[in-house]
């Protein structure tokens, strides 16, 4: 009829394509716009779960305004085999991601160091090596001193036992009931915090090694027996 707009013209295609196609994906006829959204974008950061070593890192990571700084701890333990009670002590730094251990002991091991102390040629020797290598590793039944040294990790605070054992290398000090590692322990100690701790059960804890006397020159060990007892 003239005057009268006729409804748009639907292809007949469209109608079965949407009675009979796929119901999950909607149709649209050629030239339409698309406005749906669409597949969202991946974020490859949104779907990588965190690793064991990131969780690790995130907390060893200084928190804002925290300062790390060094737990020194002097432990002590019962020597076995040995009458009466008589206690090894050695120190432990431990900064939260490092920990080393500050250990004396003689000069000669098993045959040697019979024949050494029988010499009078048997020393104090003294170092640090990380806690895992350590004989003492874990065997501290007892505390004799805690301490804190702010603001340095294990390596700087553990400096100082260092030195003192080179020192015992280059100006050696015999080993005795009264000067031994025990000695050696509160040496470390008393060099960083200027007290010195020990017992009645640490013999030799209470003497410095700088009082003690010098062993006599010492005999040429086979390799095999000679050496520090750290």
């Amino acid at each position: 009829m003239a005057g009268k707009t006729q409804p748009p013209v639907r292809a007949a295609i469209w109608d079965e394509i949407e009675r009979f196609g796929p119901k999950s994906t909607p149709m649209r006829q050629p030239g339409a716009l698309d406005y749906s959204p669409g597949p969202p974008k991946e974020d490859p950061l949104a779907f990588r779960p965190m690793s064991i070593k990131d969780h690790l890192d995130l907390a060893r990571a200084p928190k804002k305004g925290e300062r790390r700084g060094t737990t020194v701890t002097m432990y002590a333990y019962e020597i076995p085999g040995v009458p009466g009670r008589v206690d090894h002590a050695y120190v432990e730094f431990d900064d939260g991601r490092e920990r080393l251990i500050a250990r004396g002991g003689p000069s000669a091991q098993g045959p040697a160091l019979f024949g050494a102390a029988m010499a009078d040629q048997l020393h104090v020797v003294g170092g640090v090596v990380p806690a895992y290598l350590s004989r003492d590793e874990g065997k501290g039944t007892r505390v004799l001193f805690r301490g804190e040294v702010p603001g340095v990790p294990a390596g700087v605070a553990a400096r100082g036992a260092q030195r003192i054992g080179r020192e015992l290398a280059r100006d050696p000090r015999r080993y005795t009931l009264w000067s031994n590692s025990n000695s050696y322990a509160g040496d470390v100690v008393e060099d960083l915090f200027r007290v010195r701790p020990g017992d009645d059960a640490t013999p030799g804890s209470a003497y410095p090694l700088s009082g003690a006397r010098r062993p006599k020159p010492s005999l040429d060990f086979s390799p095999a027996l000679k050496g520090p007892g750290l």
